[in-house]
């Protein structure tokens, strides 16, 4: 009943809106007019993606590869005044006089570098760009050439250390490992706290959880956003808060990344193929034991089993894209292939992915266009983590260095070892197997209205559909399960969304335009898991086919629908109010609470375009000089697993070989309500030395409330637990970035972002109390801390802060646990350097670092523990530098693992030098580029481990900040080429 309410009202509103584009046809349209040019930069190159609008009117349109554009424009005729902008560039203007000709050429546009960007288009959220200028909140934006100098497999990936107030954390280095991103911090606690995902206003998938195999540890899926070939990306903006996303109501709690693929062009057809060859390595050893010598003094000899799950591993991207068109058709086809080797033995990715956007005029008012995105993959995974059984690296940690995993029995012709307290990983690696394979298809259907200079209708469809199956074969005769075993999984998503978007802009005077923008949108989402399981496996037999077996199955539903109006006033092109309603319903949600509505304030003042600004010593310093701030509520669903949250569910249970049903543990709760996110934003952006600097300064303060959390039931009631809106939590920081143009000449350029962000997290209440997450053990939840902070057993210690010793000079454990640590950083902070030696060389550098933030070292503690022997701790009590019993007693206080985690990483690196044109020329070729790519080369840390950017448990709210047996991330260096035609 209640999804066809829904249906019914979004019946109701797409007649509206068709009689409001009727009613806009009506309208005189004017005469089409078509304006070409071409923009350029100082060094007479092209400048992809500039914005070109007709100033006081919804026309835009933007500059392909080539820098040219055509814009198709039903006006008056009269004088009007054209805009072009580009991210890192100034604006230009140019006077149009359109007559009797209704062929415009414009000629050559040239900008200017600039570091400041308050002409730059941005899309946030009401499906109308607007000026950076006339937003009260701060939005990011990263270009394609930022991300094509990132040697990144993932588009998520590639933003790290490119957006302030965003922690972007690699989870795992399992080729198409997960990535986790978060935007000013940790927003919800039993929630999704990963951002809302819009490709070309598709709201698609980032799904990073379970299989629903156990492979030991939550960062082994692969990333749904790495389906998405970086390549194909023209630019990201980044909506970091609800004063910025308040527009997505109950989806937009932990902000929204928008991206925006590439579009073909009018012209010459172009072609463009590369392909990247790169080598991955292990950039550090674990610390292991290899003293020849026992506890008695007796020699042993000892192996480094380490170095027998690792390789140089060797990758290869290949990416073609063809794009062009008519006046009024454009294409862009592009297919990629991928062929990853992991680092860890067993592991692999291959991906093959082809995309095509179609765009198409008719009749001067009305465009139209599509998008289709297919990708398929298949990926190796391995096993790793304490309860993942056949886990290489778990293995090594939890095995003495006086076992050799390589013997070979001479007799059997197999490993020697094949059992000790886990398999043989070398057995694994060549036995056992775990494949992964995804087929997904990501489709769009665009169509946009200009009746009128004034008004736009615009209308998009978006479906999102994946397929994923993995497996787990453990074959007969393994010693860890002789009868042998296999697993499956098999899950099938899809998500369907539909949006309607009016927009008139009014002028009132010479000085005050009105933009009023309504629409409505409506998602639908279904999915599906199966799970099935077999033992004592027949001969030969790898499906689930065995002698007992098991089986489950799920499936989750979930519909939102949503109605927004916007109002925007902008007073001289300076003073900007906007005001906004989102009235927002999710299925998800009790029948009371389920409609919430979601209001938005804000203002900008370029109050440097005031002619009193003029003159004074604030000019003198100031080149450009903008105040704004924003107000804003935004919400969250519960994820998908608790979609029937508000229900009381039953399952089947056989009794006396009858069925029957017995409801579950956690009781139906039909109150509950969206997770409410109020944010406060206030911030300023200046420009210096003629706009060569450009300083962008934020302070948010965030507020959740109704946090949905699973509550206690007593046991008399007949149930555990209820999911309820119980606790609430706060996110207060600052963001500062800083753009230079420190030189640009023609034979030399040098441009630098800096940003720094910082974030204070507080959990300010919970019913029912505090809590350890039931899956860490270590990470807390507590009223006046940081959500997640470390608590468990410390070192007892003296009022000085001296660990205490006994009388064997052992450490000894407190009697009572404390917080011992926070998972979450004091602050962020990043350098990009961008050169320019001449028109062909070009290089940069990334510098990324956390700061303050700690990390649980699991791994070392089990290293350390009694019977194992196997770290460099041990080998300094044989060695007789500690008391003899000092590493397995440390392995029996967590705390004393609990360690610095501050990193700086050389996060990327890229030289890229282009051909004599001359040269090139000579076989027909528009350009060819060679490329010196890498990624994660050099880390300044003094964390023992690995990689201080890993996290055992993936993208889980509570659980950060553990490190245990984790796929390390590799150091990779690359070669590329890139062909033009």
């Amino acid at each position: 009943m209640y999804l066809t309410r829904l249906r019914r009202k979004l019946g109701a509103a797409l007649l509206a809106c068709a009689g409001l584009l009727a009613a806009s046809q009506a309208e005189a349209q004017g005469t089409p007019y078509t304006v070409q040019g071409t923009v350029v930069n100082a060094a007479s190159e092209p400048v992809a993606n500039a914005a070109v609008t007709v100033s006081g009117t919804q026309l835009r349109t933007a500059t392909g590869a080539n820098g040219q554009f055509t814009l198709s424009a039903p006006l008056q005729p009269g004088s009007y005044t054209l805009q072009i902008s580009a991210p890192g560039r100034g604006q230009a203007t140019r006077t149009l006089a359109l007559g009797a000709e209704q062929s415009v050429q414009l000629g050559t546009v040239t900008l200017q570098e600039s570091a400041f960007q308050l002409d730059e288009l941005v899309v946030t959220g009401t499906g109308a760009p607007t000026a950076r200028r006339a937003l009260g909140n701060a939005v990011a934006t990263v270009s394609a050439e930022q991300l094509a100098q990132s040697p990144a497999t993932s588009i998520d990936a590639a933003l790290a250390g490119k957006i302030p107030g965003a922690q972007v954390m690699s989870n795992s280095g399992q080729p198409g490992g997960g990535i986790s991103v978060r935007l000013r911090g940790t927003s919800s606690i039993t929630g999704g706290a990963e951002p809302l995902y819009i490709i070309d206003g598709v709201i698609v998938d980032n799904d990073s959880e379970d299989t629903g195999i156990n492979f030991g540890s939550r960062s082994n899926p692969t990333n749904r956003l790495g389906d998405l070939n970086p390549n194909d990306i023209e630019r990201v903006e980044v909506l970091k808060g609800a004063a910025a996303a308040a527009l997505y109501g109950s989806r937009a709690n932990n902000g929204v990344i928008q991206i925006f693929t590439k579009r073909g062009r009018s012209g010459e057809l172009r072609v463009s193929a590369e392909t990247r060859v790169s080598q991955g390595t292990l950039p550090k050893h674990l610390g292991l034991n290899l003293y020849p010598f026992d506890a008695t003094g007796a020699p042993v000899q000892r192996f480094d089993n380490e170095r027998l799950i690792y390789r140089d591993a060797w990758s290869n991207d290949s990416y073609v894209s063809v794009s062009g068109g008519a006046e009024n058709t454009q294409f862009y086809l592009s297919g990629s292939y991928t062929d990853q080797q992991g680092i860890m033995k067993g592991s692999d990715h291959e991906k093959v992915s082809v995309r095509l956007n179609l765009d198409q005029q008719l009749g001067g008012w009305l465009n139209i266009s599509g998008g289709a995105n297919y990708i398929a993959s298949s990926t190796g995974l391995v096993i790793n983590g304490e309860q993942g059984v056949g886990g290489l690296l778990t293995a090594v940690v939890f095995t003495p260095t006086t076992i050799d995993f390589s013997a070979i029995n001479p007799e059997t012709g197999r490993y020697a070892v094949r059992q000790t307290t886990f398999p043989n990983p070398l057995e694994v690696i060549d036995d056992w197997s775990a494949p992964q394979s995804v087929s997904r298809f990501v489709g769009s259907f665009q169509a946009r209205a200009t009746p009128t200079a004034s008004a736009s209708l615009e209308y998009r469809l978006g479906y999102d559909t994946y397929n994923m199956e993995t497996r787990l074969y453990i074959p007969r005769g393994t010693p860890a399960d002789p009868d042998g075993g296999t697993q499956a999984a098999l899950r099938d998503q899809y998500l369907i969304n539909n949006d309607l978007v009016g927009s008139y802009l009014l002028g009132v005077g010479e000085a005050l335009n009105l933009t009023t923008t309504a629409g409505m949108n409506h998602t639908f989402s279904r999915e599906q898991n199966l799970s099935a399981s077999a033992s004592d496996l027949t001969p030969f037999t790898e499906l689930v086919r065995g002698a007992v077996q098991t089986a489950s199955q799920n499936r989750f539903e979930a519909t939102t629908l949503g109605f927004f109006l916007q109002e925007q006033a902008g007073w001289n092109d300076r003073l900007f109010l906007t005001g906004a309603l989102r009235w927002d319903a999710s299925s998800t949600f009790g029948p009371e609470e389920r409609w919430q509505l979601y209001p938005k304030v804000s203002a900008s003042y370029v109050i440097s375009d005031e002619s009193f600004w003029q003159g004074t010593p604030m000019a003198n310093w100031f080149s450009s000089f903008r105040l704004r701030g924003a107000l804003g509520y935004a919400g969250n669903q519960p994820p998908s697993g608790s979609a029937y949250a508000r229900y009381s569910l039953y399952t089947g249970i056989t009794n006396i070989n009858r069925l029957g049903l017995v409801h579950e543990a956690a009781a139906g709760n039909p109150n509950l309500k969206p997770e409410r996110q109020r944010e406060v934003e206030v911030g300023f952006d200046a420009g210096f030395l003629d706009n060569r600097v450009d300083l962008s300064f934020s302070y948010y303060d965030q507020y959740v409330t109704d946090l949905l959390l699973s509550r206690p039931f007593a046991p008399s009631s007949g149930f555990g637990s209820e999911l309820a809106n119980v606790g609430e939590l706060s996110n207060r920081g600052v963001e500062l970035q800083v753009n230079t143009v420190n030189l640009d000449r023609p034979a030399f350029g040098w441009n630098s972002t800096i940003n720094f962000s910082r974030n204070r997290n507080r959990v300010e209440m919970l019913e029912g109390g505090d809590f350890t997450d039931p899956g860490s053990y270590i990470n807390f939840v507590g009223v006046g801390l940081p959500l997640g902070a470390f608590r468990t057993f410390d070192y007892a210690r003296t009022a000085n802060g001296e660990i205490v010793l006994d009388a064997a000079g052992l450490p000894v454990r407190a009697d009572s646990v404390s917080v011992v640590g926070d998972p979450n950083p004091d602050f962020q902070a990043s350098l990009l350097n961008e050169f320019r030696l001449g028109s062909r060389l070009r290089a940069s550098f990334l510098l990324d670092g956390v700061f303050g933030h700690d990390l649980w070292n699991q791994t070392q503690r089990i290293m350390d523990g009694s019977l194992r022997g196997n770290s460099a701790l041990w080998e300094r009590e044989l060695r007789g530098e500690v008391p003899a019993g000092y590493a397995n007693r440390k392995s029996t206080i967590a705390g004393a693992y609990i360690e610095d985690g501050t990193y700086v990483k050389l996060r990327e690196m890229s030289l890229r030098y282009q051909l004599d044109d001359r040269v090139v020329g000579r076989f027909g070729l528009s350009g060819v580029d060679l490329e010196l790519t890498g990624r994660n080369l050099y880390t300044w840390t003094d964390y023992s481990g690995y990689d201080p950017e890993i996290n055992m448990f993936g993208t889980a709210t509570v659980a950060r900040g553990t490190d245990f047996a984790v796929y390390p991330n590799p150091r990779t260096i690359g070669f590329g080429v890139r062909v033009n035609y």
